[in-house]
């Protein structure tokens, strides 16, 4: 059986110094999604979406339907701020996804946690290396330190030295909080760490290996024996050279204009990355806000009608498909991110309709799914223990 994956990102980086980060408006993941398609079913599936794109280009009076149709801040909360139109467009995305058995496959990392483990190590053995980097990374996506942002954004080796300070900074302001225990303890972890590691052989340039690593288990995974990847057009190419330095000697790259594969990725890729971002903005610690409680969603995200509670379920119904493929997705050391949005949409999924959805409160809606989120990412975190080095490093 012959498949072609097409591959379209979001929080595109060839290098991490880039737009992508700046000290308003920090969010550090980079996202790459494929969708798979059996060649021998191409042309009925593409003919498929085009009808789909023709209904939408016409509304949106765009030449290309893309994940951009739908403003960034529409995402807040969710689907909260979605309108009918926006609900009736990605139920059809998702719709078509599930009804022509496209299968996924997503990769993400967070840039900070890239830069990390490219730092030669020299700790005590007892101390887990990849535990320190994803507290570090946590603690940089909720403080949001100004001076380690600026440093990253402006490429300086050094930014170790102000991650120290934040660190030593953070645990003073913690001071005895008894919430604050644990993270009190990661902190002194990390500072063991950052003292023991080498920085000054980070290359600030994004190594997009990683996402056709995972790919490779993928493939393997469901037995696939030939594979084409196609790749939206992007600068020199380098993404494409990547893909096929991990094996994918097919790899190619195409203007999203000419390639349904590609817009279908994008649409696909553009929901999740935005959805994430937006969990990501609701959950930053603010300064201004004594951070002595337990930060959850806020409970707008669960205030929504039939028709994005429908969605939700839609997208649920979607992702539980291939839950048994286990490289589906492949996501770096810090997974906090995925693991809330793949909380989130499963959370509405347990409710067999909106009547049953409504009976409970939406403070306990809140309440009950940071919960359940929260189980899902300490069950993550015992496999940060189980780690082989050279999966994650260059």
């Amino acid at each position: 059986m012959k498949y072609v994956f097409y591959f379209d990102e979001s929080f595109h980086t060839r290098n991490i110094t880039e737009a992508s980060l700046n000290e308003n408006d920090y969010f550090n993941s980079y996202i790459s999604t494929g969708i798979a398609i059996k060649s021998e079913k191409k042309s009925n599936v593409f003919k498929k979406y085009k009808t789909i794109e023709k209904k939408y280009k016409k509304f949106y009076c765009v030449e290309e339907l893309k994940s951009e149709v739908i403003s960034k801040k529409h995402y807040k909360y969710g689907l909260k701020n979605f309108n009918d139109k926006e609900i009736e467009l990605y139920s059809d995305i998702f719709g078509f996804l599930l009804d022509n058995d496209i299968q996924y496959y997503i990769y993400s990392c967070d840039k900070l946690e890239y830069l990390l483990l490219q730092c030669n190590y020299k700790a005590p053995f007892y101390l887990n290396r990849f535990a320190c980097i994803y507290s570090i990374t946590k603690l940089v996506n909720v403080y949001r330190p100004k001076k380690v942002i600026e440093d990253i954004m402006n490429g300086e080796k050094s930014f170790i030295i102000d991650l120290k300070e934040f660190m030593k900074k953070q645990l003073s302001i913690n001071g005895s909080l008894k919430l604050k225990k644990k993270e009190n303890d990661a902190i002194n972890n990390i500072l063991l760490y950052l003292n023991n590691i080498d920085s000054s052989q980070i290359n600030y340039e994004f190594n997009y290996r990683f996402t056709y690593y995972g790919l490779k288990k993928m493939i393997k995974e469901l037995n696939i024996r030939d594979v084409s990847i196609i790749i939206d057009k992007e600068g020199i190419g380098k993404n494409c050279m990547c893909a096929r330095m991990e094996g994918f000697e097919k790899a190619r790259q195409i203007d999203s204009k000419y390639s349904p594969g590609i817009r279908i990725s994008d649409m696909f890729c553009g929901f999740i990355a935005r959805m994430m971002r937006a969990i990501y903005n609701d959950t930053k610690n603010d300064p201004n806000i004594i951070y002595d409680t337990k930060h959850l969603l806020d409970k707008k995200w669960f205030d929504i009608n039939e028709k994005q509670f429908v969605l939700y379920k839609l997208v649920a119904k979607y992702f539980k498909k291939y839950i048994n493929v286990h490289y589906g997705s492949y996501i770096g050391l810090y997974f906090d991110l995925f693991d809330e949005f793949m909380g989130l949409i499963y959370y509405f999924d347990d409710f067999k309709d909106f009547d049953k959805y409504t009976k409970k409160s939406i403070e306990d809606h809140a309440i009950d799914c940071n919960n359940i989120i929260i189980f899902r990412i300490l069950n993550d975190l015992k496999r940060l223990e189980y780690l082989e080095g050279e999966l994650w490093e260059n």
